[in-house]
This record gives structure tokens, C-alpha cells and sequence, in this order.
């Protein structure tokens, strides 16, 4: 995320992945994730950047316990999969 992002955002920190929008009947969408949502972490390890998020998705093993840790309307939200 750009520090112009993180402004617009209301966010102090300039880190993460920002979601720019969410398809009807996704797995985001059944997680609960928002078109806007900024996620910081997934799994409990930091997401810095696209990349980090990149990196951790095509790591990733579960569906079932998966969370993400995202940045909403002023307040962090654990998001968890069931």
C-alpha cells in the first residue's frame, strides 16, 4: 500500500494489502473480507504489502481456521473461516 493509500484510509502505517473489490459468492465474500478492507495478516504473520499476500495465498494449505487480520473503518477485525 502507498502512504497516499494509507491517508485516504485513515491509517498511520503504510503496510499491508488493500482490497479493491470482493465477487458475490467468493471465498472472500464468505469470509467476510469488504472492497476497502486493508489486510494486515493472515494466519498470524504480518502482511506488509501485495506481495506478502501473494506469498502467504499460494503457501496456503486450509480453507478450514483460515483468518485475516484487516484494517476496517478505523478499527483491526480478525476474520476467521470456518
Amino acid at each position: 500500500m502507498t502512504p497516499f493509500t494509507a491517508l485516504d484510509a485513515r491509517r498511520p502505517y503504510a503496510s499491508g494489502a488493500r482490497v479493491g473489490a470482493v465477487g458475490i459468492d467468493s471465498l472472500a465474500e464468505r469470509i467476510g473480507l469488504q472492497a476497502g478492507d486493508i489486510i494486515v495478516g493472515m494466519n498470524g504473520r504480518p502482511i506488509g504489502h501485495s506481495g506478502d499476500l501473494a506469498r502467504a495465498l499460494l503457501a496456503w494449505r486450509s480453507v478450514s481456521g483460515t483468518t485475516l487480520t484487516v484494517f476496517r473503518e478505523q478499527a483491526y477485525l480478525e476474520l476467521r473461516l470456518q
